[in-house]
């Protein structure tokens, strides 16, 4: 990572302060009140005491059922707001692609740019009780799914967006995943890819972070929406006085 953003966790994937970015309109987005993570199932006892020091009061679970029941999150405060989405089934088409042996480079990259244009809507239940955490200051707040890259990267570009923080770097912070995440480690933490060849084309397809990807959820948003303030108050339910509240919070300057 080019910054500090990183936190070093021994048995964490992708955790990081989505934080200290500017504002189109001069501002700052706070550090230490927004971070982003992949799977927390394996932390070790000197990763939950590092978590505690952050003092994180909600946590935004995007995994799905079986993804939390099967690698349940290890560190849990008491203390703590946790949302979760026992409605959201699982996204069968990669795993088709997986377990098809001809599968090509172009196809998983093909079904990424779908998948992340239907992210915004598929979880929009979850990124609304998100959004209401952040505007009743239930802040810090970590938002995680298993890699930490695709549902978390997504909620965590539209957070950034809604604070006024520039596309540029709403893609840094996206893009920052290809240095902060040990993709081999991570596939074999949460077995997305078992007993498939993890060096195979259509696995870095999926595994990988590029400028499209997100591209393709904003664009989708603007498709269907006509622009992100409309989705935002209509998709999201954060009204022009929430989002004032919501930018007293976690912006400073």
């Amino acid at each position: 990572m080019h910054d500090d953003r990183l936190v070093p966790l021994a048995g964490g994937h992708n955790f990081r302060d989505f934080g200290g970015y500017p504002t189109v309109d001069g501002r700052r987005v706070v550090r230490g009140g927004l971070f982003r993570s992949g799977v927390m199932s394996h932390l070790t006892a000197d990763d939950e005491e590092r978590l505690r020091a952050l003092g994180i009061v909600t946590i935004c679970d995007l995994r799905t059922r079986a993804e939390r029941d099967e690698r349940p999150t290890r560190w849990f405060d008491d203390t703590c707001d946790l949302l979760v989405d026992d409605d959201t089934e699982p996204t069968t088409t990669l795993r088709a692609l997986l377990d098809r042996p001809d599968s090509s480079e172009e196809e998983g990259r093909d079904a990424m740019i779908a998948l992340y244009r239907e992210l915004p809507f598929k979880h929009r239940a979850m990124y609304r009780a998100m959004f209401r955490r952040l505007v009743d200051g239930r802040v810090p707040l970590v938002v995680n799914c298993s890699a930490g890259k695709d549902r978390t990267g997504v909620g965590a570009a539209l957070v950034l967006r809604a604070l006024g923080v520039a596309p540029d770097l709403i893609e840094r912070d996206f893009l920052a995943t290809a240095t902060a995440l040990d993709t081999a480690r991570l596939l074999g933490d949460t077995g997305f890819a078992r007993g498939v060849d993890v060096s195979s084309r259509v696995v870095a397809a999926m595994m990988t972070v590029v400028p499209q990807y997100l591209g393709a959820a904003f664009a989708a948003i603007d498709e269907r929406c006509g622009s992100f303030d409309r989705y935002r108050v209509e998709e999201l339910g954060v009204d022009d006085a929430d989002l004032a509240r919501m930018r007293a919070i976690l912006l400073e300057g």
